[in-house]
């Protein structure tokens, strides 16, 4: 492709990082006589009032609505999707906060340890991480009496209350009835020196009182942080786009490269057959679109995607890039022969013909 200069193969430059701290997660938790919890695929519907797995307490949720969250807890490492970025993938205006793929750690306890829970995050960030607890603090809310104390028995990390809005404590499970009060831990970035929330421990509690206590990290949150990233998607470093790409083009292709080869290395394809095919469907037109307007390849996008099969992203797609990049060529050849059939489609044409108009201009 014109104008695009090679840039050398990083191979997962942070991937070894990020798998060790979910193993160092594991282990001290593992340490701690906790009850592990088996990992089950995003697009397993488990928890039928998500459309992927978006977050540990999601496969752990039957623990706590039965009333049996074990003791001293349960844990686990779990790849996760969520698809807020959807509303926006066809708009360049913003660049997105946050990826749509990521590996949570989470972990469930009874609520009488309250206070364990918060030393034994205390001990993970501080000790297996390696953060320096003078970048940290708890932020929470000032009315959440019990959260506080517990946080300041557990010592080590400074507590703040109320450094955010209210709603930014309270927390929903998708259930009737079940709701949460939170805490986030905040961690400053090395380099810009700005703080960000890199987790929670939430009550969780209905009407006949607490169910038990979450807590919920998230391993590239906490890279960013820590490694002092500018974006959270350089965590991966994939670099699907020439260097002189706008920021938000490059983002939205980064989240939906790596959000649609989790999907598609468990077996679910682009469709109207469910949510979750149709959701796939709209990202890999997106990826169509996105290769266009950075005018890369076809076959520049297979050789990069291919790249990112193994020891890139924290799962296997070996045969992923074929799939990806086969529909990819039957979606442009339907759409240039049959033209557009939905909204997407048009959204799509149009913005195609905009860059196409733009580019004549400028030359």
């Amino acid at each position: 492709m014109a104008g695009f200069e090679e840039q050398p193969e990083t191979r997962g430059k942070f991937q070894p990082e990020m798998q060790r701290i979910t193993g160092s997660f594991q282990s001290l938790f593992a340490s701690f006589d906790y009850e592990r919890v088996d990992e089950v695929a995003i697009t397993s519907g488990v928890d039928p009032t998500v459309r992927f797995i978006g977050a540990p307490i999601s496969v752990m949720k039957p623990l706590f609505l039965e009333k049996r969250v074990p003791q001293p807890g349960a844990f686990m490492v779990q790849n996760c999707v969520r698809t807020s970025n959807i509303q926006k993938l066809f708009e360049f205006e913003t660049t997105p906060v946050y990826g749509s793929f990521f590996t949570a750690m989470g972990a469930l306890v009874p609520y009488e340890r309250l206070t364990g829970i918060f030393s034994e995050t205390n001990t993970f960030l501080t000790d297996s991480v390696g953060i320096d607890a003078d970048n940290l603090y708890i932020s929470l809310h000032e009315a959440d009496d019990d959260l506080h104390a517990a946080a300041l028995r557990a010592g080590t990390i400074r507590v703040q209350p109320n450094t955010m809005h209210d709603g930014y404590y309270r927390h929903g499970y998708g259930e009737d009835g079940v709701r949460g009060r939170n805490i986030s831990y905040w961690l400053q970035n090395t380099s810009t020196g700005q703080y960000e929330d890199v987790g929670n421990i939430i009550v969780i509690e209905s009407d006949e009182g607490e169910l038990g206590v979450e807590l919920a990290l998230g391993d590239t949150t906490l890279i960013k942080q820590a490694e002092g990233l500018a974006h959270i998607l350089d965590a991966y470093d994939i670099k699907m786009v020439p260097p002189n790409t706008p920021e938000p083009l490059k983002r939205r292709f980064e989240d939906v490269v790596i959000t649609a080869m989790a999907l598609c290395r468990e077996d679910i394809r682009p469709g109207s057959h469910n949510n979750q095919t149709r959701i796939l469907r709209t990202y890999m037109k997106a990826a169509s679109l996105y290769r266009r307007l950075a005018q890369l390849g076809v076959t520049d996008m297979f050789d990069r995607l291919s790249r990112l099969e193994v020891g890139v992203l924290p799962f296997n797609a070996v045969g992923v890039s074929e799939q990806f990049v086969n529909w990819v060529q039957r979606y442009e050849h339907a759409l240039e022969t049959k033209g557009p059939s939905n909204k997407e489609d048009h959204i799509i044409v149009s913005l195609i013909g905009q860059c196409a108009i733009r580019g004549r201009v400028e030359s």
